[in-house]
């Protein structure tokens, strides 16, 4: 289920690009001709269009959310991580920052955990941006005007999860991800192969924080490990 959802998300991507370049038109239309036959016909498909992209990420959030229901209830919990690398190059996990490492009954799990994490954090981000897209935006006051306009005209139905909290809960993923690390980075356990399930969610973790911050530099440390130690090249491809 996981993969069929992860399948969904470039189609919700592609929409949100349709509707931010449907908002701009119609801000141009409304400034250069005034609110008349056309431009509220432009407007009534830009409703539908908002409508049924936050309807879409909605659906995906709960798609998400009871995949990790069944997965909890399906004996898969998660548990304190002892057994750490003897590797003395092995980057070093700091649990002030990020919490006990996790461990799981098998990569296997340990692959679900992490690809469920980048999925949330991707339709997370989804959901924040397309909360902007059917928001009015301003930038001047004459802008105001003509956002709040189209907004009031278009009667959107907003998420009614705060951006904030959108935000907050993307950045919990990131943290999950990055607790994950030790148990997939345990070549005792599973040779290099936790090295290669782990990277994609890593490399969609690092811009959720701070260039210069200990989380970011935690990522650095485990990207420049498996690129030397286990010869991994694909942080190299990703700069």
């Amino acid at each position: 289920m996981l993969i069929d959802i992860s399948c969904m998300v470039p189609a919700v991507i592609e929409h949100r690009g349709e509707l931010a370049g449907r908002k701009d038109d119609l801000a141009r239309m409304i400034a250069e001709q005034g609110m008349g036959i056309d431009s509220s016909q432009h407007i009534e498909r830009y409703r539908w269009i908002a409508k049924a992209l936050v309807f879409r990420c909605e659906q995906l959030l709960k798609y998400l959310r009871q995949w990790k229901t069944a997965w909890d209830e399906e004996s898969h919990p998660v548990t304190i991580f002892q057994h750490l690398s003897k590797s003395t190059s092995y980057p070093k996990y700091n649990e002030d920052i990020f919490g006990p490492p996790l461990a799981f009954h098998n990569l296997y799990e340990a692959n679900h955990f992490s690809m469920y994490n980048q999925i949330l954090s991707s339709v997370l981000r989804l959901a924040y941006e397309s909360h902007y897209e059917a928001s009015p935006m301003a930038t001047t006051v004459e802008d105001n005007a003509i956002n709040s306009s189209l907004f009031l005209r278009a009667n959107v139905t907003l998420p009614t999860t705060d951006r904030d909290d959108l935000l907050v809960e993307r950045r919990e993923c990131a943290i999950e991800v990055c607790r994950s690390v030790p148990y997939h980075l345990s070549v005792e356990l599973h040779g290099c192969g936790g090295a290669y399930v782990i990277m994609l969610p890593l490399l969609m973790a690092m811009p959720i924080f701070q260039h210069n911050s200990e989380e970011a530099k935690f990522i650095g440390s485990v990207m420049a490990h498996v690129t030397g130690t286990l010869g991994n090249l694909v942080p190299r491809w990703f700069g």
